[in-house]
């Protein structure tokens, strides 16, 4: 849902509508996804830690510590996520 120029029509869409259709994760995720594109949703930690999967919290988590080591790290979060999706 998101581009390398940002959030695409489909996410606009969805944040606007307060998550739509997506089950509860799914929402969680959309929310987390805009609170590190622009800070626009403040999502709660809690439902992050609680209500996610493994493989959702993992992705958020190691997101998170990728913010703190720089941009270079965040390419390479993406470049793992992207080739994770594949599998």
């Amino acid at each position: 849902m998101w581009t390398a120029e940002g959030p695409t029509d489909e996410a606009i869409a969805l944040f606007e509508a307060g998550g739509g259709p997506l089950s509860s994760g799914e929402r969680i995720m959309l929310m987390v996804a805009w609170a590190f594109w622009n800070g626009a949703e403040q999502s709660k930690l809690a439902d992050v830690i609680h209500r996610l999967d493994e493989t959702n919290l993992h992705a958020i988590s190691t997101l998170m510590l990728a913010l703190a080591h720089g941009a270079e790290h965040v390419d390479a979060w993406i470049t793992e996520m992207e080739r994770a999706a594949r599998r």
